[in-house]
């Protein structure tokens, strides 16, 4: 039986990640949906999100002794994936995303199943729409393209079993410190020169409070509409060159010393751009954060990341 009508029951799996904690911030403020989180890091996350009624987690434990409630769930938004080109790495990854769209199949749980950009590899038939011909180029690519054609064949034999890929582009935020952003942001707090090799290089980010943001949209739709595959991205690509500078001008409000940007000219190509307006149409939602406002709020929270440090030695 599920939950009271008014509130849908969501599972979101990968809930300790990037996304998955976006997702979980921004449902606890809508207050309009049971959660039920499965993560390694329970016991982290129940910490961070304390005293909240409205969420469960659940370990990796529980999930292999079948204990979660699958007949009491309304949606699954399996985030859950290894971000790795590690052969054996992606294929647990297979593995489990196969069960998770099993045990959702066989308990009519609708699932959005988040996918990547990567999977149209360095195609130049930019930009990208959901009818560009997929390319993966590397094996994460390959076992993200996997995932999505396990939900549509396992879909085959049951129409009432609706569902949805995402294909988002690279997401980020504070915290991400892997991204090209993040480092720049890096370089400007220490005084640093930022050094480019290239230039031209184009990048397709959205905001990861944009990401959670469209799934929490695209769940306010009826699911009998979606589309099989969706691209989530901004409305643009963002230049090597041009994110630099952006990271120069937002410099200066952070009081950081002078930024210099040495850049060295190279053949070096990388042209990721995406057309999201399916997903803008069928959602009619639209992606709220630019290159400005997240290099602010990476800024943010390098800074107050310093002054916990310095404060921390003080002590």
């Amino acid at each position: 039986m599920k939950h009271n009508a008014k509130k849908k029951t969501i599972l979101i799996t990968g809930a300790g990640g990037f996304l998955g904690q976006e997702l979980i911030k921004q449902f606890i403020q809508l207050d309009r949906y049971h959660l039920i989180a499965i993560t390694s890091q329970a016991g982290c996350l129940a910490k961070r999100f304390p005293e909240n009624k409205t969420i469960r987690f659940y370990d990796s434990r529980t999930w292999e002794q079948s204990l979660i409630p699958f007949q009491g769930i309304d949606v699954v938004i399996h985030c859950a994936f290894a971000r790795s080109n590690i052969g054996s790495d992606l294929v647990k990854s297979l593995y489990f995303t196969q069960k998770v769209i099993s045990e959702a199949s066989n308990n009519n749980c609708h699932v959005i199943n988040i996918s990547s950009r990567s999977v149209y590899g360095q195609s130049p038939n930019t930009p990208w729409s959901e009818t560009t011909p997929v390319e993966p180029d590397s094996l994460y690519a390959m076992a993200k393209f996997n995932s999505e054609l396990l939900l549509q064949t396992l879909a085959v034999e049951k129409p009432n079993f609706f569902h949805t890929s995402l294909r988002l582009a690279g997401l980020i935020g504070p915290g991400l410190d892997a991204r090209t952003v993040n480092q720049f942001v890096h370089q400007a707090l220490i005084g640093e020169t930022i050094k480019i090799k290239g230039g031209n290089q184009q990048f397709a980010y959205l905001d990861v409070r944009d990401a959670a943001s469209g799934i929490v949209a695209l769940l306010q739709t009826p699911s009998n509409n979606w589309e099989s595959v969706y691209n989530l991205g901004y409305f643009r690509s963002y230049s090597i060159t041009e994110i630099a500078e952006t990271v120069e001008k937002m410099a200066r409000r952070f009081n950081c010393p002078e930024v210099k940007i040495s850049i060295e000219r190279t053949d070096e190509g990388l042209y990721a751009e995406m057309n999201s307006t399916l997903f803008y149409t069928d959602t009619s939602w639209q992606p709220k954060y630019d290159m400005k406002a997240i290099v602010s709020s990476i800024f943010e929270h390098q800074t107050e990341e310093v002054i916990h440090k310095n404060d921390q030695k003080k002590n």
